[in-house]
């Protein structure tokens, strides 16, 4: 009678069934994986030169910092507190260790 195995075991041959499945798509789906990765990596460059020279070397860090494409403006923080505007906290009538 043959002993059962344990869970670690049991864990351990999923893990290697799922490793061998990965291995055998990703052989499978080689070139179609690469054709998509050579587009993706195409698409960011474009985005990336959108701006232009200054603008690609101000995100990488190296060049001036510009304003952002959008004309809009960012909108405000909102206050803390209330929604019309920040709490108010009254003040002590005698300063803070002072004795009346």
């Amino acid at each position: 009678m043959p002993v059962p195995l344990t869970h670690l075991e049991q864990k351990r041959l999923e893990a290697q069934r799922n490793y061998q499945a990965e291995r055998e798509f990703l052989e499978i789906n080689r070139e179609e994986l690469e054709r998509q990765k050579k587009k993706m990596q195409e698409e960011g460059m474009k985005a990336m030169m959108e701006g232009g020279m200054f603008r690609v070397l101000s995100r990488m860090g190296l060049g001036p910092t510009l304003p952002p494409l959008s004309p809009e403006p960012a909108p405000a923080p909102t206050p803390a507190g209330t929604k019309d505007g920040p709490m108010v906290v009254a003040a002590a009538a005698t300063p803070v260790g002072q004795k009346e």
